[in-house]
């Protein structure tokens, strides 16, 4: 089947090729949050600190790349846009991934977590943006655009599973140190870059345009990044990702001290991402009929009211009460994130059609750059908050820090989503696009 998007065909083997680049991208990120600083903290011997240290700064780094990153890509420097970017982070992707993940320990130290995460970083940097700068310019209609975004969050959903996982099966075959499950870790990520990387490089089309757009000056670019819709559709962006992220961050203490459920945290996350793969096309089904914007506030609004069971199935006496809570939460966990994009990929593209100035790349980079400053905002400020009220570490806080983990662990997202739903309701973003009908 051919669909008809931007200037040309965008084929199942198209969409399959831009959307595969994914499950790497996103699953080296998460594999870096989730295993790293634990590993070089536990294993390799660096103090806490010095991990915190480095890994502070280099997010940092990484946020500041992001708006550099988007306006080396609206300049158009290659007769290709977006492919030459990719090729040029994928050795250093491979690179990065076996001196993070395999580091060479008479050299480990600050100063080689700092060198080898500047590289990962800056390979993430590349193509985060220009991944999706690219689904842009692949699906010039708007609910094109939808489609392609909500098959790029599937895949994001299998790489950050796929990190989860790997361990897991290592784990069940009787190697339970860290070292063996970042072993494990690596190896997933390096087969996923070697089998999808070139898949994205060879199927998804990237032709040469033979009237390229103007690259948009700087004072132009600012014009754009300070509008009005651009600035709602951001702040739902910083919103939504501060109540992930802080449904992540407090995910393995919850299930453990609220839900006393410790050994089935694994099988909790599982569920969770299995639950938002499968969700995934029913969001795309109401975003197809009503559009990206409302279906956001209803994604929000969804995932906000799940939260309210939070103290009904903690305090039930059910042996699978905290699975059966992580596929409740699933279900909304996919369709914020490509919804949010949809609309980001709509303001740029209707800006080049009105201007002729090409804006995707900045678009997407100021995307990333507020993906991560809500992020870090969400671990910086709901630790220390369950901390102040009383949780401790190891559940010694009793019943005053597993009141502090509900409060914290229940309000936090759920401001987080009503911001993110206040923002898209004011937006205009998408009203000016009749969505598909049947």
């Amino acid at each position: 089947m051919k669909e008809t998007v931007g200037g040309g065909g965008l084929t199942r083997l198209g969409i399959f090729g831009y959307a595969a680049f994914a499950i790497p991208l996103t699953g080296l990120s998460s594999g870096i949050v989730n295993l790293i600083p634990a590993y070089y903290a536990e294993v390799l011997g660096l103090s806490l600190s010095a991990v915190g240290a480095v890994f502070f700064g280099l997010r940092i780094f990484d946020a500041v790349t992001d708006p550099a990153m988007g306006w080396l890509l609206d300049r158009h420097p290659f007769k290709q846009q977006h492919k030459p970017w990719l090729a040029i982070s994928i050795p250093i992707f491979l690179a990065a991934i076996v001196l993070l993940f395999r580091p060479i320990e008479a050299w480990v130290g600050v100063p080689y977590l700092l060198g080898v995460g500047f590289f990962a970083y800056a390979a993430y940097t590349i193509g985060s943006v220009t991944h999706q700068a690219w689904g842009a310019d692949l699906a010039r209609q708007p609910a094109a655009l939808s489609r392609l975004m909500a098959q790029r969050e599937i895949a994001v959903i299998v790489g950050i599973l796929g990190v989860f996982l790997a361990p897991a099966i290592a784990e069940s075959l009787g190697h339970e140190g860290l070292e063996s499950k970042v072993l494990a870790a690596m190896i997933y990520l390096l087969g996923t870059f070697l089998l999808f990387a070139p898949a994205t490089l060879w199927f998804a089309p990237d032709e040469p345009s033979a009237s390229k757009p103007t690259p948009v000056k700087l004072d132009r670019a600012r014009d754009f990044v300070a509008g009005r819709e651009f600035l709602l559709v951001s702040l739902a962006n910083l919103a939504t990702s501060f109540a992930l992220v802080s449904m992540s961050v407090l995910s393995y203490y919850m299930a453990a001290y609220l839900f006393e459920s410790s050994a089935r945290y694994g099988l909790g996350m599982t569920a969770y991402f299995v639950a938002a793969a499968i969700a995934l096309p029913v969001w795309m089904r109401i975003a197809k009929r009503l559009g990206d914007r409302r279906t956001l506030v209803i994604a929000c609004a969804y995932v906000a009211l799940a939260l309210g069971l939070t103290p009904v199935l903690s305090s039930v006496d059910w042996s699978f009460r905290y699975p059966l809570f992580t596929s409740i939460l699933g279900l909304g966990f996919g369709a914020p994130p490509y919804l949010i994009r949809s609309l980001i990929g709509q303001l740029a593209n209707a800006h080049e059609e009105r201007t002729g100035e090409a804006v995707r790349g900045t678009a997407f980079a100021v995307t990333t750059f507020f993906d991560k400053l809500g992020s870090g905002s969400a671990a910086g400020i709901v630790l220390p908050l369950i901390a102040y009220l009383g949780f401790e570490s190891g559940g010694e806080g009793g019943e005053a820090g597993r009141w502090a983990l509900l409060i914290v662990g229940t309000c936090a997202p759920v401001l987080g989503f009503a911001v993110a739903s206040w923002a898209a309701l004011r937006s205009g973003a998408g009203t000016s696009f009749r969505p598909d009908r049947p």
